[in-house]
Order: C-alpha cells, then sequence, then structure tokens
C-alpha cells in the first residue's frame, strides 16, 4: 500500500463502466495508481480527496453534461494536474477548444493501450516539472522575501511578476515595467542601456552584467545602487527564460569613501595650516602696519582716524584668532574666561554688519531670562556664531521677507545655556540633517562654500563641553540650538 501511495495518481472520468473498467486496467498494468468516475460531480469530489497528476476525462457525459467543462473545473481545483480529453467524434473546432483549456493531449476513441499510456505517462512527467517548478519558484519567492535588498524578476517582454518587500520598500512599486519612462524605477536616461543588457541575456550572449546605476525611490528623490542584473530559467527555479534583477544601495559605501577622502583632505590641511597662518599674520601684520603709519599724518588722521582704529582692531582680532588657532593645532592652552554669551551674539551680528553680510535683514532679539555666563574664549564662541548667521543669510537669499531671530532660549537650565539662531530660510531637507557637520560638506560649494563652517561650529563648541543641534521644516526655515556649561558649573576644557 505505501509503494502504492507513491505511484502517479490518474483520474478516468466516463459515463460508460466500460470504458472505465478498460482504462483503469490499461493503467494499472503500467504501474499507475487510478481511480475513476462517471461524471463531473464524482470528479470534483475524488479532486477534493486526492492529488491527482493526470486526470482523462470523456468529451460526452451522461445527461449531455461536456467534458470540456469538467476540465476547465479540474484544473481550477488543481492547476498542476494535466488532462486529457477523450472523444469519438473530433472535429477540428473540439480538438482546438480543447487545448485552449489547458488540456496536456487530446485522444481519439478507440484507443490502444500503447496510445493511452504513453499520453498518460508523458502528462505525469509534464505534471512533476510544473510542480517542481513551482515548487522552486516558492523557494526563491520565500527567500527573495527575506533579502534585504530590492530583487525583481521580469518576463521576456520586461514586464515584472515578482518583487519581493524590499523592491516595494524602496520603490513604492507592486507591477511596472522594465523600460518604463517616467513611471518606474529605472532613470530616463538609462533605459536604452537597460534593454541592450537585457536582450543580450535572453538571447545567451550574455550571463551577468552588472554595473552602478541610479534609481528613481517612490518619494520622487534618485540613489546610486549597484545593479546585479542575470538571466535564469526553470533550473534556477523559475519557469522559462525571466531575468533577475538586484539592487545594492551603495549610498554608505560612497559615504565611507568620502569620510575617507576628507580625512586625507584634512591631515594635508592640518599639515600646512601652520605655514598658512604664519602667511596671514604676515599680512596682517602689514595692514595694521599700513593704518598707524597712515595715522601719523595729520591729514589722515583728522579725516579718517576712527577708520583707520577699525583697521587695526580688525587686524589685531584675526591676529588673535591666528593665535588660537595655532594653539589649537599645537594643542596649547586656549585661554577661557567667564563670558555672557549675549554679548557673543551682539558682537557677531555687530561683525558682520560692518561688512553688509546682514542687508535687507530684520533681526528679532529674544534674551530670555537673567543674565549669565559661559566659560569660554570669546573669539572662538564669536566665530560659532559668525558662522551660523552666515549659514542664516544664505539660506534666506532667495527670500523677499528676511527674519533672523537670535537669544538664550527660556529653557535654559541652571547647568547650562542655550542659545539660538534662526532664520525664515529655505530649510535642510531631513536626508541632508545628518551630513551638514560633515568636513567638506557644503550646499555652497558653487558659490564659494568650503563645507567647513559647520564643522568648525561643531568642534568649538565640543571643544566648549557643549551641544549643537538643527530643527528645520522645509520652505520655513531652521534653527540651530548651541547648549553650554554656565561658568559655575564648567570644568576648563584646557584642563
Amino acid at each position: 500500500m505505501q509503494a502504492s501511495s507513491q505511484l502517479p495518481k490518474v483520474l478516468v472520468v466516463d459515463d460508460e463502466e466500460t470504458m472505465r473498467f478498460t482504462l483503469k486496467t490499461f493503467l494499472c498494468e503500467a504501474g499507475f495508481d487510478v481511480a475513476v468516475a462517471p461524471d463531473g460531480a464524482s470528479a470534483g469530489i475524488a479532486f477534493g480527496e486526492n492529488d491527482f497528476q493526470v486526470a482523462l476525462v470523456d468529451r460526452i457525459l451522461a445527461r449531455g453534461e461536456d467534458g470540456v467543462d469538467v476540465i476547465k473545473r479540474l484544473k481550477h481545483a488543481n492547476p498542476f494536474c494535466e488532462t486529457i480529453l477523450l472523444t469519438a467524434h473530433p472535429t477540428f473546432e473540439s480538438a482546438a477548444t480543447t487545448l485552449k483549456t489547458g488540456a496536456f493531449d487530446y485522444l481519439v476513441k478507440p484507443v490502444t493501450r500503447d496510445m493511452v499510456c504513453t499520453a498518460v505517462q508523458e502528462a505525469a512527467q509534464a505534471a512533476g516539472r510544473k510542480r517542481s517548478e513551482r515548487t522552486g519558484l516558492s523557494l526563491f519567492q520565500s527567500i527573495a522575501q527575506t533579502a534585504p535588498i530590492p530583487i525583481a524578476v521580469f518576463n521576456a517582454e520586461g514586464a515584472m511578476e515578482l518583487s519581493n518587500a524590499a523592491f516595494y520598500r524602496a520603490y513604492g512599486l507592486d507591477s511596472t515595467h522594465f523600460f518604463d519612462a517616467g513611471d518606474g524605477f529605472v532613470d530616463e536616461a538609462d533605459i536604452e542601456k537597460n534593454r541592450a543588457e537585457f536582450q543580450a541575456l535572453l538571447s545567451g550572449d550574455a550571463t551577468e552584467f552588472q554595473r552602478e546605476t541610479r534609481r528613481l525611490t517612490r518619494d520622487g528623490g534618485t540613489h546610486k545602487v549597484m545593479q546585479h542584473m542575470f538571466a535564469c530559467g526553470s533550473a534556477a527555479a523559475l519557469p522559462l527564460k525571466h531575468i533577475v534583477v538586484m539592487d545594492q544601495d551603495i549610498t554608505d559605501i560612497r559615504n565611507l569613501q568620502n569620510r575617507l577622502l576628507h580625512a586625507d583632505r584634512l591631515t594635508t590641511l592640518g599639515k600646512i595650516s601652520g605655514s598658512l597662518l604664519h602667511e596671514i599674520k604676515n599680512s596682517l601684520q602689514a595692514v595694521a602696519g599700513y593704518a598707524e603709519l597712515a595715522l601719523v599724518k595729520e591729514q589722515v588722521k583728522n579725516s579718517a582716524e576712527p577708520e583707520m582704529r577699525k583697521i587695526i582692531g580688525a587686524a589685531n582680532g584675526v591676529d588673535e584668532m591666528c593665535n588660537v588657532l595655532k594653539n589649537m593645532i599645537r594643542r596649547d592652552d586656549i585661554t577661557f574666561s567667564s563670558v555672557d554669551p549675549c554679548d557673543v551674539i551682539e558682537k557677531a551680528i555687530a561683525i558682520l554688519s560692518k561688512a553688509g553680510a546682514l542687508r535687507n535683514m530684520c533681526i528679532h532679539r529674544r534674551y530670555s531670562g537673567q543674565k549669565v555666563l559661559i566659560h569660554g574664549n570669546v573669539l572662538l564662541l564669536q566665530q560659532i556664531f559668525i558662522n551660523l548667521i552666515i549659514n542664516a543669510a544664505h539660506a534666506m537669499e532667495n527670500i523677499q521677507n528676511k527674519s533672523l531671530y537670535v537669544g538664550r532660549a527660556s529653557d535654559s537650565t541652571k547647568n547650562a545655556a542655550s542659545l539660538f539662531v534662526r532664520d525664515t530660510g529655505c530649510g535642510i531637507p531631513k536626508e541632508l540633517r545628518s551630513k551638514i557637520f560633515e568636513p567638506f560638506y557644503s550646499t555652497y560649494l558653487h558659490k564659494g562654500g568650503t563645507g567647513l563652517g559647520l564643522s568648525i561650529v561643531r568642534q568649538i563648541v565640543e571643544l566648549h563641553k557643549g551641544t549643537i543641534s538643527v530643527a528645520s521644516v522645509v520652505g520655513r526655515g531652521s534653527m540651530f540650538t548651541v547648549t553650554l556649561p554656565l561658568s559655575d558649573h564648567a570644568d576648563n576644557p584646557s584642563a
């Protein structure tokens, strides 16, 4: 019994008892496990209780029941079962109708033992292949669904037949065409190249392609991926020939490469910074010296002494900043003292106003609570707010109503002061907020930006044992908050 249950199962559906007996005898002697049914209803019951590989169905059953309709119902109940139609009155139309239902074969009565056994044997083999492909396909789907990278399978015409959850998360598509322009996930500029590679895979001229390309994401953006594309057939668990496309997001790889490049550039900058500061100090000495010489002349002293004093003061201020930077490079001590943070902000505004950087800008001051002192270096703290305010001005370049808000936040604690700079500019997209403090990252490189401003700001804030954060809404503006320990609660950072 156990051996018999492993034999290919065949169902014979015929309203004539003699025909059922004959066909069952032929097939049992050939090694098949055979059941019989006199009509479509009985066949349906048998299908519900057994897993048949093949069904032989008579064309005309009792009470005028059509065997073609029976085949349709059986195929619907078990798509993996192959069917064979038997008829005593063959016509071209009936043969065509039968094959359209998906029947495997069409036999004309009277039939011989060899004719029946050969047809059933071939049908059983076809059913086995179909089941094997389906099992492999299910396995492929199971593996693909758990994969963290987007995977999609396309048929020979380029229509997507399968995709995994990662594909939908990345591109928001559950159906698409590989060559869709503007309505798919493939960049339009890449479609023709993809088409050529696709055809090369189908024709067997190539086995796989791998290259870097761009993808259109579900939020309307783009990102770089490494595209792996290869052909597969039934041997790879997919029926006929299909093209599998797998995308590996290389954003992290590119970011790592950029970080390594930045590190190299910072190393180079560190090596030459001493020489650069030396040259800057020499130039400042010349500026201050010529200004002092000009004051010796009575005519200049009477007409431009205030301006000359400002030039000398500015040159001395830059020279002091150079000394601070030089000490930072040499890891020497930097002088710290108790500083009013509000005075620091006002000094930064004054410097930028004199330089013409705040034209057509309405400045709102919000200094909450009583006066507090923080422990820090005045020039370095000024540099924080100079850089933040310059960034705010850049963000409002194309804004008609430019408003700058500065001050000390009301949520400052007894241990720290929270200082803020807020603009009404273009805002920072969410995906860029984690990058803005990285060295050499700037959206203003095309306008002369270096990408060092916010990186330097963060380094100075951390030197003062503080923190910096940003909140932004695209189209409404950004706010940078710098939190610094108060003087009574701050250890000397140079200690």
